[in-house]
C-alpha cells in the first residue's frame, strides 16, 4: 500500500508541474520513480504513462503547435535514443543515476541563475539538442533540460513555447515506447502500476492548468528548480 500511495503522489505532483509549467513532469518523476523501483524498472514503466500526458497535454495546446519549429529536433532524437537504451541496459545505476543527478543540478542552477542563452537563428543547432535529448530519453525518460534550453533560445510565445514542448515530447516519447518495446523492457506485471496512474495524471495536469490562471508561473518555476536542485544533489550523493 505504501508504494501505491508513494507511486500516486509522484505521477500526481509532476503531471501537476507540468499542467502549469509546460514541461518538467520527466524532470519530477524520473528520479523520484527511480529510487523507488530502480532505473531499468522506472523508464519503460513511465513512457507510456508520459506518452498519455503528452497526448492530453498537446490536445490542449494544439493551436498554437508549429511543426517546422520541432521536426528537426525529433529527427535527431531517434538516433539519441537507441545511446540512451544502451546506457540504461547496460551502464551500471551506480553510474547512471549520479550522472542524472548532475544533469538536473547544471539544468536547476543555470535557470535559477537567470542566464539566458542567445537567440540561435541557424536552426540547425536543433539537431545538436534533439541528439542530446535523444540520449537522455533513451537513458532517463526525460530530454527536457537540452530541448528547454533550445527552445529557450527561440524566443518563442508563451503558448507557441508550451504546444512546440508538447508535440516534440510525444513524438519522442512515442518513439520512446516503441523502442523499450522492442528491446524487451516491457513486461505484463507493469500493466496494472500504468493503469493505476493514468487517473492521476488527468487529476494532477487538470489542477496544474486550473492553477495556472491564478499563481505567477514564474514563481512556481523557481520553488520548482529549488526541488529538483535537491533532489538533483540527492541523487550525486
Amino acid at each position: 500500500m505504501s508504494f501505491y500511495i508513494s507511486f500516486a503522489f509522484i505521477v500526481f505532483f509532476a503531471t501537476f508541474v507540468q499542467g502549469i509549467a509546460g514541461f518538467a513532469a520527466a524532470l519530477i518523476a524520473m528520479p523520484l520513480m527511480m529510487k523507488l523501483l530502480g532505473a531499468q524498472t522506472a523508464v519503460p514503466l513511465m513512457a507510456p504513462i508520459f506518452l498519455f500526458l503528452m497526448t492530453i497535454m498537446l490536445i490542449r495546446y494544439r493551436n498554437s503547435m508549429n511543426f517546422k519549429a520541432v521536426w528537426r529536433l525529433a529527427l535527431a532524437t531517434i538516433f539519441g535514443i537507441p545511446i540512451g537504451l544502451y546506457i540504461l541496459r547496460h551502464i551500471s545505476e551506480t553510474i547512471t543515476l549520479p550522472i542524472f543527478g548532475a544533469f538536473i543540478i547544471f539544468y536547476a542552477i543555470y535557470n535559477l541563475m537567470g542566464l539566458k542563452l542567445p537567440e540561435l537563428k541557424n536552426q540547425n543547432w536543433a539537431f545538436g539538442a534533439g541528439f542530446f535529448g535523444g540520449i537522455m530519453s533513451g537513458a532517463f525518460n526525460t530530454s527536457g533540460p537540452p530541448i528547454v534550453a533550445y527552445a529557450h533560445s527561440q524566443k518563442w510565445e508563451v503558448d507557441e513555447f508550451k504546444a512546440n514542448l508538447q508535440a516534440y515530447f510525444l513524438m519522442t516519447t512515442i518513439m520512446a515506447n516503441f523502442s523499450h518495446l522492442l528491446a524487451g523492457n516491457f513486461q505484463i506485471a507493469m500493466l496494472p502500476k500504468i493503469l493505476f496512474a493514468l487517473p492521476f495524471v488527468l487529476l494532477g495536469n487538470s489542477m496544474g492548468i486550473y492553477v495556472s490562471n491564478f499563481i505567477k508561473p514564474e514563481i512556481f518555476r523557481k520553488l520548482v528548480l529549488l526541488l529538483l536542485l535537491v533532489i538533483g544533489i540527492k541523487m550525486l550523493f
